[in-house]
């Protein structure tokens, strides 16, 4: 089993008291100190013994996490050092890059996202698992329109010793996230959301 030295499980698990794992800033406001509070989704570690069904609850706790936009649960199933390509990151390498060029810019742009959780195929040998699943998701134009938005996924997972689990827990070190061809590459989000800014 492999195992991770003390920085990294800490990394993993812990954050700075000035930001939250949603990568919200928690600071202050003129001179009124704020607090912000983050709902945060299913964060227990991932522990089954079959691979399959290792790879079937990842990808059921990734689809929680994108549909509600909730980088702390998705970050919880992830290994610090995941290398991933993505519908807009060509290649990332750590989970904060990760969250930062793939996920802040696509979860709160689309709509709808749900893994078809009866496509997972999956397999594996000791402490490595792998998986595909095909997604849907809604994306939205320039002038916030809606438009259907497949894709298709697969995901490397690796069985590691962490301080939430010593006997081990799955994370994901590869992903591949890819749009089903003929699908528009960028999602804009909603009129509201692009009103504010948003678009990827």
């Amino acid at each position: 089993m492999v195992l991770r030295d003390g920085s990294e499980a800490s990394s993993h698990r812990g954050r700075s008291s000035k930001e939250s794992e949603n990568g919200l800033c928690l600071g202050e406001v003129g001179l009124r100190p704020v607090t912000l509070l983050v709902m945060t989704g299913d964060q227990r570690p991932i522990t089954a013994d079959d691979h399959v069904s290792a790879v079937r609850e990842w990808f059921a706790r990734l689809n929680a996490a994108c549909a509600a936009v909730d980088y702390t649960a998705g970050r919880s199933i992830f290994a610090d050092d995941v290398a991933s390509f993505g519908t807009k990151a060509d290649i990332v390498v750590g989970l904060g890059p990760l969250q930062a060029n793939q996920w802040q810019g696509i979860w709160p742009n689309i709509a709808n996202f749900r893994v078809n959780l009866e496509s997972v195929r999956g397999g594996g040998d000791g402490n490595s698992a792998w998986g595909i699943a095909t997604w849907d998701s809604t994306g939205f134009n320039e002038d916030g329109q809606e438009f259907d938005r497949p894709g298709r996924a697969t995901v490397a997972l690796e069985r590691r010793r962490t301080e939430a689990a010593p006997g081990g827990e799955w994370l994901a070190v590869h992903t591949h996230f890819s749009l089903n061809p003929g699908t528009p590459q960028r999602t804009f989000g909603s009129k509201t959301q692009a009103a504010h800014g948003g678009g990827a």
